[in-house]
């Protein structure tokens, strides 16, 4: 993996994920309000995606993202950051 990469990751970011192919990996902060997807080689940042979510993970192909808060998940085309749809979880959270 790019070095410089490697330290910028580890100096800005809290969590990341590798895509499958490991050719690209995905990045967030705690609580951060986007989600960055670089080149694991150059070094490039391929996209940005401006989303307020918890977690983020690949599909297998490698093609989208998904991301993940407590309610909602949503999946993004992972090479142009494009919204293209999301599940929101019917559920009723217990107040015992």
């Amino acid at each position: 993996m790019n070095e410089q990469l490697v330290r910028d990751l580890e100096k800005d970011f809290d969590h990341l994920v590798f895509s499958p192919d490991e050719s690209r990996v995905v990045a967030w902060k705690n609580y951060g309000t986007e989600a960055t997807v670089w080149d694991t080689v150059t070094g490039t940042k391929i996209v940005t995606i401006q989303a307020e979510m918890n977690r983020w993970y690949w599909s297998p192909n490698g093609k989208e993202l998904i991301s993940h808060d407590f309610r909602i998940t949503n999946v993004w085309d992972a090479t142009t950051g494009q919204y293209l749809r999301s599940i929101e979880a019917m559920y009723d959270i217990s107040e015992e």
